[in-house]
């Protein structure tokens, strides 16, 4: 981030400007520079003047204070105004008018030094102006003119490669009579200012919008009107533009061809509405399309069809969804005569086979029948647990086993009574030795943990 102030200011000119740069993070300013520049005279409140047709002057209060200021395509740059009279060793201008400050960001200095640039005219004044660059860099503006043939007018520029050196601006709106001959905040007679302002338009970020007001039907605050005003060039006018942003699912596969030209998901573009265009989903091999979903002021013809014809109304997005390749799974259950398996809603008995979409997870269950439980799989999944999650890529086939009786349960904790056992026990890495257990000796079982013995006797 950078600001700027006026510095080296004596009682009549000032030639120098302080950049001041705030990095991402610091909780200082990071850094400081001292811009030299082309000397213009000092303006305080009461030395600039603009007299209307009326003799309303919008420039009564008028300073030397920065209005603008951007960043763009390696300038920093600041407007101010300036009051009507000579620059030093340069022009005299009849009216207030603009200054225009260019800094290369890198080298932190003057890039028009001694030709800096000006926004003026012989016959009104360019004051209170505001600048923003947009998506491309190009600069929008937004200002004030006024003189004694031209009521107070708000007015919108651009500056870019087409009108490059110059600006081209137009008027938004004009007031009908100028502001009161003096001005005071408690007499309901306010003094015009700097209250304009200019931002990238977000329906299309390569316009801008704009805010300001004029006076329509007197001369006191009263009678002020807001003006909003949403400008750009012809190929980018946000009413005659939208934009519209291509997607596929799954993401990572496919594209759109959308009036000839190719997107991947995620990628954007500029169209005219009340306009219909041809829409095709280019599907990678083995998927195949499943429809169309659109946002916004997209409409489509047909979702179900493919290519399909879109009509745009508005800024949106158009989705293709495709579905993944199918592969064959086989399923089998043993005995062969009993039980079913049933995947993502479909069940199948011994011998059947069905398509499921490959490269997915799809929930599996084994079905046991009355007075059989589940066992194990095999196949496509070796789990022993009786729901699964089946991924499969190339198809194959999927076996659920079964056995009779209820399944076998162990608890964390158990007694068991055993009588007479007889086991080998390899004891420190020496020899085998025999041990016996007593009769009706109890056994208490600890998971995950070495059973404990009593009672036992070595022979």
């Amino acid at each position: 981030m950078y600001f700027a102030a006026h510095i080296n200011t004596n009682n009549l000119y000032t030639n120098s400007l302080r950049l001041y740069g705030w990095n991402e993070g610091s909780s200082t300013v990071s850094s400081t520079s001292d811009i030299v520049h082309t000397a213009y005279r000092v303006t305080n409140p009461g030395d600039a003047t603009c007299q209307a047709p009326d003799h309303g002057d919008i420039c009564m209060r008028l300073d030397d204070r920065l209005t603008g200021g951007w960043v763009s395509k390696g300038v920093i740059g600041f407007v101010w105004s300036v009051a009507q009279g000579s620059v030093a060793g340069g022009v005299n201008y009849a009216y207030p008018y603009t200054y225009v400050l260019r800094i290369n960001e890198t080298l932190k200095t003057n890039m028009d030094i001694g030709s800096e640039p000006v926004i003026a005219n012989p016959n009104y004044a360019w004051v209170y102006a505001w600048i923003s660059p947009n998506a491309r860099g190009d600069l929008g503006a937004v200002a004030f003119t006024a003189g004694l043939t031209r009521f107070p007018t708000l007015d919108a520029g651009i500056l870019d490669t087409y009108s490059a050196p110059n600006w081209q601006f137009q008027r938004v709106a004009t007031s009908s009579s100028g502001p009161q001959t003096s001005c005071s905040t408690a007499s309901g007679f306010p003094c015009w200012g700097d209250f304009i302002r200019v931002r990238p338009f977000n329906g299309t970020s390569d316009a801008w919008v704009a805010s300001g007001y004029i006076l329509e039907g007197g001369r006191s605050g009263e009678f002020v009107q807001p003006r909003y005003v949403i400008f750009g060039r012809l190929g980018d006018d946000p009413f005659n533009n939208a934009t519209i942003t291509f997607l596929t699912l799954p993401s990572v596969v496919g594209s759109i061809t959308f009036n000839g030209k190719t997107y991947t998901n995620g990628q954007s573009n500029l169209y005219n509405v009340s306009t219909t265009y041809l829409a095709r989903l280019n599907l990678p091999q083995h998927y195949n399309f499943s429809a169309w979903n659109a946002t916004g002021g997209i409409l489509l013809s047909n979702p179900l069809s493919n290519p399909t014809n879109v009509t745009i109304i508005g800024p949106g997005s158009l989705m293709g969804v495709m579905n993944p390749p199918n592969v064959t799974v086989s399923f089998f259950v043993s005995p062969s005569t009993i039980g079913s398996i049933t995947c993502s809603g479909q069940t199948f008995t011994n011998g059947q086979f069905g398509q499921l979409p490959a490269n997915s997870t799809i929930p599996c269950i084994g079905n046991p029948p009355a007075g059989y439980h589940f066992v194990a799989w095999s196949g496509l999944n070796n789990s022993t647990a009786r729901s699964i999650s089946l991924f499969s890529h190339n198809g194959g086939s999927l076996t659920a086993y079964f056995a009779v009786g209820a399944a076998a349960t162990v608890s964390p904790v158990g007694v068991l009574t055993v009588g007479l056992i007889l086991i080998f026990v390899l004891y420190a890495g020496k020899s085998l030795r025999k041990i016996r257990f007593s009769s009706s000796l109890s056994v208490r079982l600890f998971q995950n943990y070495p059973f404990e013995f009593h009672r036992l006797s070595a022979w």
